[in-house]
């Protein structure tokens, strides 16, 4: 503040009615900001949603891969010990299958792992600068 003169007095009432306005302004750009955000926060509980329904799928699937890799592991045991039938001796057709899937079902982690990775350190960062300290 300058000296207590009433022009003095008067230029600091003008620069701090400057400020005042543009402290207005940026409240209603900030307000305006953060009910946008809250309106995009249903999206983001569907994108969350969704995500866990493909991890979901994705269990399932390593599930049905691992029962029929079990299943083609029995079967070739049978096969080792002499007790082969129609089904037992197509091993190799049904072992490409299985690589074929593997390869897939591995692919399909490897995306999902990196969707996930980034989607899970997005909500981190926006929880930790939501935080109000204590």
């Amino acid at each position: 503040m300058s000296a207590h003169t009433p022009q003095a007095m008067h230029a600091d009432h003008h620069r701090w009615s400057e400020d005042n306005a543009a402290w207005r302004d940026d409240l209603r750009a900030w307000e305006h900001e953060t009910h946008e955000a809250e309106l995009s926060l249903g999206h983001i509980r569907t994108a969350l949603k969704h995500h866990l329904q493909s991890l979901q799928q994705h269990a399932a699937a390593i599930r049905l891969y691992e029962q029929a890799s079990e299943q083609h592991e029995h079967a070739l045991a049978q096969a080792a010990q002499g007790d082969v039938d129609a089904a037992a001796t197509r091993h190799g057709s049904n072992h490409q299958a299985e690589a074929k899937q593997h390869g897939e079902l591995k692919l399909t982690h490897e995306h999902i792992k990196q969707q996930h990775h980034a989607r899970i350190a997005a909500v981190r960062t926006l929880l930790k600068a939501l935080e109000i300290p204590g």
